[in-house]
Formats: C-alpha cells, sequence, structure tokens
C-alpha cells in the first residue's frame, strides 16, 4: 500500500495544476470564470440587458452584480406600474377594466410580461386582426406608435410577434464601446465606422480605422492630405491651402496691389485685391478715348494766319499720346506753348501746299521759318491732330524706320508741340525727355488693348510688332512668339534704321496670324545681351 500511495499522490498534485486560466481572482479588472464581472469590465452587460428600463450597471466589490444604480429605473416583475414601459404589474392593472377598454363585462389580470390579460372579459381582443385593442401591445401593422427609443432602446427597427406583443430583436441597445455596433454617442465600434471614410471626410485618400475607445482613427487619412490642412494638394486641384498660398500675391495673379487670401475650399479668394490690370488698362483706354472731339482750328490758309486749333482739340490728342505711352510704362508728357505755336505754323504750309514735306521750300505758299524748323522735327500727317495720334502708332508707309511710333515712345520725347489744321498736323518729335528705361516694346509687356491693334485705317499686324532701346544692340536680335504656351507665331524680323527716337530698334510682322483677344503672346529675344523676354495679354476693352 505504501508503494501505491506516492505515485497516487503526486497524479493529485498534477491534476490541481492542471488549469489554471480557469481561476479567477477577484478584483483583477477582468471577468473570467464565474465572475459576473470585474470592475470596470461588464462582460457588455447593462441595466437593460438585465431586465431594467434604464439606469447604470456596477460591479461590486465581489464581482457580482451591482444593482442600485438600476434598479430607481424598475423592471417587470417589481410590482410598481412602469407606464412609459408596462402595462400593468402583478396586481396593479392601473385603471384598466373590461368596460372602459371596451371587451365586455369580466375581470383584467396582468401577464408575467407586464401586459393585461384580457381572457377574462366576455369579449376579448382577437390577436392578429390587424386592429389594436384591449391588452395588446400591438397588433400586426399596429405598434399604436411605439418605436425602440420609445422603449428604452438606443434605436432600431420595432415589430409585432404573432402574439401581439411588441418584438424588440431589430432594436438596438444603449451603445456599448467594443461591441461591434457603433450606437449613440459613438463615431465607430470596431469594423463599424458608421458609414464614414477617409473620402467621407473630406481627405483624398488612406484607410480610415477605429480606435479602442470608439472614435474614429483618421491617421492614415491625415497622410493622404486634405483641404484645410495648412498644404497644397496641387494633384487634387488645391490652388492654396490655408495662409499657403504657393507664392502667389495679388499682383502675381493681374491686380494691383490688396491681400490674396484662400477660401475654405481651397480656391482663391481675391476679394482683397485691388483692380485687376486689366480693368486699369481698359479703363483708362475707354475713358481716354470718350471724347475724341478735334476742336475747331482759328486759322485761315488765305490769310496765311495760323490761329490755334484750340484747348479741347489739343488736350484730345495730348491725352491719346499718353495713353499709348501709359500702355508701355512710360511717364506722360506735357505741350510747350512755344512748339505749340510752331507746330500750327507747320499744320498752315502743309494745308496750304496740300502735301506733307520734311523740308519745305521757302517757295510754298504760308511759308516761315517757325512752320519750316517744325516740320523737321515732327511727326505730320494728313489728318487733323487727334485722328493722327492713332495713325502714328500703327504708322502704315513707314517700314523701314516706323518712326513715328517710334518718336512717342521714345525715353526722349516731350515736351511736343501740337498743331492741327481741319486736315493736316504736325506734332513736335525731338524733345529733352528722359524716361530712362533700357527698352520698350508695342505691344507692351502686361495687357494690351485688343482695340489698339487696329485703332485706325491699318493694323499693327500689318505694320509689325517693335522693340525698341537706346542701350541694346538688337542688331543680331533673333525673334520667337509663342500663343498661350504652345503656338508658335512665326514673324519676319526687319533690322530699323536708328535716330528715329531710339539707337536700336526692329519690327516683328506677323507671318500667317494676326493679334487675338483672350489669348497671351510670349515674346523672346535672344541673340542680345542682356535677353528679353515679356508677355503680352490681348484683352477686348469693349467687355470693360
Amino acid at each position: 500500500m505504501k508503494k501505491l500511495l506516492f505515485p497516487v499522490m503526486w497524479i493529485l498534485l498534477l491534476s490541481a495544476c492542471d488549469d489554471p486560466a480557469e481561476k479567477s481572482v477577484c478584483p483583477d479588472g477582468v471577468a473570467t470564470g464565474s465572475e459576473s464581472c470585474d470592475g470596470a469590465d461588464l462582460r457588455g452587460a447593462t441595466c437593460q440587458t438585465l431586465g431594467y428600463y434604464g439606469g447604470t450597471l456596477a460591479c461590486s466589490a465581489e464581482c457580482g452584480w451591482d444593482l442600485t444604480g438600476c434598479e430607481p429605473s424598475g423592471r417587470c416583475g417589481d410590482q410598481v406600474l412602469q407606464g412609459a414601459f408596462e402595462q400593468c404589474d402583478g396586481a396593479d392593472v392601473g385603471l384598466a377594466t373590461c368596460e372602459n377598454l371596451g371587451l365586455g363585462t369580466g375581470q383584467i389580470l396582468c401577464t408575467a410580461s407586464c401586459r393585461l390579460d384580457d381572457s377574462g372579459c366576455s369579449n376579448p381582443a382577437i390577436c392578429g386582426d390587424g386592429l389594436l385593442q384591449g391588452s395588446e401591445s400591438c397588433d400586426g401593422a399596429d405598434l399604436g406608435g411605439q418605436t425602440c427609443a420609445g422603449l428604452g432602446f438606443a434605436g432600431g427597427s420595432l415589430a409585432c410577434n404573432t402574439s401581439c406583443e411588441f418584438d424588440t430583436s431589430a432594436c438596438q441597445a444603449a451603445a456599448v464601446c467594443g461591441d461591434g455596433f457603433a450606437g449613440d454617442g459613438e463615431a465607430c465600434d470596431g469594423a463599424d465606422l458608421g458609414g464614414q471614410t477617409c473620402l467621407s471626410l473630406g481627405y483624398y485618400g488612406g484607410e480610415l480605422a477605429c480606435t479602442g475607445a470608439c472614435t474614429l482613427d483618421q491617421a492614415s487619412c491625415t497622410a493622404a492630405g486634405r483641404c484645410g490642412d495648412g498644404s497644397i494638394q496641387g494633384a487634387f486641384g488645391e490652388a492654396c491651402d490655408g495662409t499657403d498660398l504657393g507664392g502667389q500675391t495679388c499682383e502675381t495673379r493681374g491686380f494691383v496691389g490688396g491681400t490674396l487670401a484662400c477660401t475654405a475650399s481651397c480656391t482663391f479668394n481675391e476679394s482683397g485685391c485691388g483692380d485687376s490690370q486689366a480693368d486699369i488698362v481698359c479703363g483708362r483706354w475707354n475713358a481716354d478715348r470718350a471724347d475724341m472731339n478735334e476742336g475747331i482750328w482759328s486759322g485761315s490758309v488765305n490769310t496765311c494766319s495760323a490761329g490755334d486749333i484750340g484747348a479741347p482739340g489739343r488736350a484730345n490728342a495730348l491725352k491719346l499720346v499718353n495713353l499709348y505711352r501709359f500702355l508701355v510704362d512710360l511717364p506722360p508728357v506735357t505741350t510747350d506753348p512755344v512748339l505749340d505755336a510752331k507746330a500750327e505754323k507747320c499744320a498752315l504750309m502743309m494745308t496750304a501746299n496740300n502735301t506733307i514735306n520734311h523740308f519745305p521750300p521757302t517757295s510754298w505758299t504760308c511759308y516761315s521759318a517757325d512752320g519750316a524748323n517744325a516740320a523737321g522735327s515732327s511727326n505730320l500727317a494728313t489728318t487733323p491732330g487727334v485722328q493722327a495720334v492713332d495713325l502714328y502708332m500703327v504708322d502704315p508707309g513707314n517700314p523701314t524706320t516706323m518712326g513715328h511710333r517710334r518718336w512717342i515712345l521714345s525715353n526722349s520725347f516731350g515736351p511736343t508741340g501740337l498743331g492741327s489744321t481741319n486736315s493736316y498736323s504736325c506734332m513736335w518729335a525731338f524733345g529733352s525727355g528722359n524716361a530712362g528705361k533700357s527698352w520698350t516694346a508695342y505691344p507692351g509687356p502686361g495687357v494690351f488693348p485688343a482695340q489698339a491693334v487696329n485703332p485706325s485705317w491699318s493694323s499693327i499686324d500689318q505694320t509689325g510688332w517693335t522693340l525698341q532701346s537706346d542701350s541694346i544692340n538688337l542688331g543680331s536680335a533673333a525673334v520667337t512668339i509663342t500663343m498661350d504656351g504652345s503656338t508658335n507665331r512665326p514673324v519676319t524680323i526687319t533690322h530699323l534704321g536708328a535716330n528715329y527716337g531710339s539707337s536700336y530698334a526692329i519690327s516683328m510682322i506677323p507671318q500667317g496670324w494676326t493679334t487675338q483677344a483672350g489669348h497671351t503672346y510670349h515674346v523672346s529675344v535672344t541673340g542680345v545681351t542682356p535677353a528679353i523676354s515679356y508677355d503680352v495679354e490681348v484683352v477686348d476693352c469693349s467687355a470693360f
């Protein structure tokens, strides 16, 4: 017997240590084994799952249910009628009688599920007839206005069973984080993200997840970016984001001053910018050309009286001169009364002899030394003074010099003298100005009115675009013009003579194309030092 005892004891000892996982430790915060709960671990239970109508379930120090927070809410069977949830409870049937329920005579009783039992009435309700009567909680589709929420659930779909009792199987219990169902107060629960994705939250990609606290984990979404994260996502059409404007300003976007901002949809908000360059250029073009009155000449060929064109006509002509200089960023000029008088005598001589000549002979009718002096120092035209300005800027008939335009756009132009009759005009060109520009192009950089392409009876597409300089030798210049960044626009280059308002100049005559509104032309001039490049944005000013 002693020989058997030791092995048996050893086996028993081994058996006692066989399954340590089944041993519960209360309290350790984890509900295991026979424990109903342990600390905050309620195993998903609530007052409602234990049959109560509400309240807060807790766990006792002995790892059993602490129902003190549930009991005030009541439950079926506590002998207290909870009108919001019960028709009766025990002997308490409230005010219900067979008579006031329209079920004849007899006695109303209460079922174990706290529903009225009208079987003791002489005319009991018939379950299944679709008519809610007597002790029925519901009948078919007639739920008596009740819902899952009305029965204390978080939500869901209430139904009626064949016993005319509520079927709450599709109702959702109060949210419990970790039960895999995103209920009230939870953004998500496990794989249930409440229908949300990174895209629905405004991100451009990523994989949305749920944290252990039932809040959305957007880390993967954030890495993909969204409008509003302060970083420009150009691939998704963002022009800006928050304070990140990508280096853009009101000025770079064609406005004059102001503060550029970004909208909530990551597009530019230009409301804080000043007027656009197009607003300014077209506004001035339209305003300065509103009055083209030539004025009334007070002189006479018969008496060789130079007279005067009058202030309105001279002012309008000067206004156009300065308009064209404004288009190429040159300062305005003024007139000189002495030069005006000489130019007027020049215009008289051209009118009296019905022709123009920079070197009029002394035999001319109405010849004067002052008039001849002005003729050799002026732009001459067979039109009145205001019309002449547009004609000078197109400059037909002077393909080898383009001198009229170049004088008006020269650094040295001004002060000038303006003289005009009803049919001829003289504009003093030799000046003492010093604008100091390195080079001047026409059309110039920036916004250029489409109406200036053909302001007179000819067009700059026929006579050519021009580039002039007092300091950059354009003798070896090569020019490339592209439209809207890609389409090549070929030109014929002519090297123009010197001493017509600039030391160096070239014309660029379009070949097979015309200057059109709504397009931007990039001009690149190589073979010169320094190289020159600029953009001309042609705008239809009739829309302003």
